[in-house]
């Protein structure tokens, strides 16, 4: 067994920071017990920051042809020196940093807490010119909006117009699929069933943007239904994607209509515009109108914070990483951790908030 000072490791440092915690670990001869214990001591929101920050550490290891298993306080320094420099980072965040790189080094007895030259870089990054923080915090709040579609005139369905049914079905599936708008506007009208749920899948001559040779969207997915987790009297049930499209599709069963499941209100026998799906901006606006004291918040509608909020969802839920990475057809954890990652906070007793609904895939409560 070698010593614990940096420089004699012969471990190779992985993509995967989770994976490189095991094999430094394993090195020391711990315990598969100890290897899993601290490879789950971050929670998963964490792990998450975490993974992203490792992997920009990673690559200007390799930008400045450093040796990453080879790791010294002075390339460390030199990297923290970076993030304000360059990346026009907080204190907050390279502090973050620095604590994500402990999490692995220390293992490896290069232990940064106590060095005092990065004490002063971190120290002297509070000079520096700073950018403002990214808002994770959604400017709407979605119990607002899934409250709203619980009434009228989305409510009862059997009743609603088709402009109405279309705005209450497009949010719905929307949420319960964490889906791009272009995507939602590709997906066909025949489906098939699995037990309660339904199957949806695209056109076939659909190709999403990010598919590649390696990385390929599945061509078929399903969306749970609420029916087997609230009562027939449950306000909830009023949310159930699968029961929303069941009506939708009821009523724009045309002898003419598209192949596209979601037609243009104005002509049916044509296909949604990419544009019309502003029906998701649409809602959001309305609903916080209808319930003007929900948020004091100034409405900063896209479309895409929809896909945001669901996914987010599933990581306050505690699903893993690549549970979410799937949900959203994601290749990488930077993707959801810079753009989509928003702080959900669902309270029991508000006036809002409601009971499980379907989100990216899952059933959320």
């Amino acid at each position: 067994m070698p010593s614990a000072s940096a420089g004699t490791w012969s471990p190779r440092a992985s993509a995967d920071r989770v994976g490189t915690v095991k094999r430094y670990v394993k090195y020391r001869d711990f315990s598969s017990k100890v290897e899993e214990f601290l490879v789950h001591d971050k929670r998963p929101s964490t792990s998450l920051n975490y993974q992203h920050k490792w992997k920009r550490y990673r690559k200007w290891f390799k930008d400045n042809r450093h040796t990453i298993s080879n790791p010294t306080v002075q390339k460390v320094a030199h990297f923290l020196v970076f993030l304000p420099q360059d990346c026009h980072l907080s204190t907050s965040v390279i502090k973050g940093y620095k604590a994500m790189l402990n999490s692995v080094l220390a293992i490896q007895g290069l232990d940064l807490n106590n060095d005092q030259v990065l004490r002063l870089i971190i120290r002297a990054c509070s000079s520096q010119p700073q950018r403002p923080s990214r808002n994770l915090l959604p400017s709407w709040n979605l119990d607002v909006v899934l409250r709203f579609l619980t009434t009228a005139p989305f409510e009862p369905m059997r009743l609603s117009s088709i402009r109405d049914l279309t705005r209450k079905s497009l949010f719905l599936l929307a949420l319960a699929t964490a889906q791009r708008v272009r995507e939602i506007q590709a997906l066909s009208h025949k489906m098939s069933w699995q037990g309660q749920d339904q199957l949806v899948s695209y056109l076939p001559e659909f190709i999403a943007k990010t598919d590649t040779d390696a990385h390929s969207t599945p061509w078929e997915f399903r969306i749970k239904s609420l029916s087997t987790v609230v009562g027939s009297q449950d306000v909830e049930r009023l949310l159930c994607p699968v029961w929303a499209l069941r009506h939708y599709l009821h009523k724009m069963a045309l002898p003419t209509r598209s192949r596209n499941l979601f037609l243009a209100v104005r002509c049916p026998s044509r296909p949604m515009s990419k544009g019309a799906i502003s029906f998701l901006r649409d809602i959001i606006k309305s609903a916080h109108t209808s319930f003007p004291d929900s948020s004091r918040r100034e409405l900063k509608v896209r479309a895409h914070d929809i896909r945001g909020i669901a996914t987010s969802m599933l990581l306050r839920k505690n699903c893993s990483v690549p549970t979410i990475l799937r949900a959203a057809c994601w290749r990488t954890p930077s993707v959801f951790a810079d753009h989509y990652l928003r702080e959900i906070v669902r309270q029991e007793g508000d006036i809002f908030a409601l009971g499980p609904v379907v989100a990216a895939g899952h059933v959320v409560d």
